[in-house]
């Protein structure tokens, strides 16, 4: 079976494609990664890359995953991370790159069962694609609904895969779509490019080309590098009016 939008299986290539960073910025919306593509899940071992909110004082500033995360949080003075659970994932994620995905498996199960999203996110990743654990889409579910009601974006593109393509769950076009939603407007290009497509082509919503081009513009925000070309192809079957239109929702939506 192909992967649904936002999967991508853990594997060396991916680890090395997406070297594994940290952000400070706000913990509990902001760990997240823009990563380029469709059909990918976002990031192999989040801790996470850069953060590129707007409400984040610390845009851009990044640190390789060179310093323990126990030092980082503690550093940082980030409270709402217990330094148990920072450990146990911090040797979830050395585990994984060494190609240990049992021993990932195991510290990320106890890291989530803390509560720490980061670790919920990639044990719904493991889940998924049968790595380190027999494969199982009910609790990939289970695990990505919980990082992704935590307000983890990657997560809530993922959470949107699953409800759309029925796996672990009942197939739920909507709930797809408004999952793709939250993830797109936390800043998630790939949930927002997805969008767009989905309202060009009219796959399970109505045919939109004003929201098409408005998610696509979102989507061009957030860096992803297939907007721009999406958005031309747009703009050449649409007409001035609703090229106005879409071009005012996207900026309504900058506002709020």
């Amino acid at each position: 079976m192909a992967h649904p939008r936002g999967f991508e299986p853990l594997t060396a290539w991916f680890v090395a494609r997406y070297s594994i960073q940290l952000s400070y910025g706000c913990i509990a919306r902001c760990f997240r990664r823009r990563v380029p593509g469709r059909g990918k899940w976002q990031i192999l071992l989040e801790t996470a890359a850069p953060c590129h909110c707007r409400d984040c004082s610390n845009i851009g500033r990044e640190m390789k995953f060179g310093i323990p995360l126990k030092a980082i949080v503690a550093a940082a003075g980030l409270a709402l991370l217990s330094l148990p659970a920072a450990g146990d994932y911090e040797d979830g994620v050395n585990a994984a790159l060494s190609g240990d995905f049992e021993t990932a498996f195991r510290e990320f199960t106890i890291a989530a069962e803390e509560g720490l999203d980061l670790a919920q996110y990639n044990l719904g990743i493991l889940y998924f694609t049968g790595q380190g654990v027999e494969q199982d889409y009910e609790q990939a579910f289970r695990w990505t609904e919980a990082a992704a009601l935590q307000g983890h974006a990657a997560a809530q593109l993922n959470l949107g895969s699953l409800y759309y393509f029925g796996n672990g769950v009942p197939e739920d076009r909507g709930q797809a779509v408004e999952w793709y939603g939250n993830s797109a407007r936390a800043g998630n290009a790939a949930a927002a490019y997805t969008l767009a497509e989905m309202y060009r082509d009219g796959d399970h919503v109505d045919r939109d080309p004003v929201l098409a081009h408005a998610w696509a513009a979102w989507a061009a925000r957030y860096d992803h590098p297939e907007a721009g070309a999406l958005m031309e192809e747009l703009e050449n079957r649409m007409r001035s009016k609703q090229l106005s239109e879409a071009r005012r929702t996207f900026a309504r939506w900058q506002i709020q």
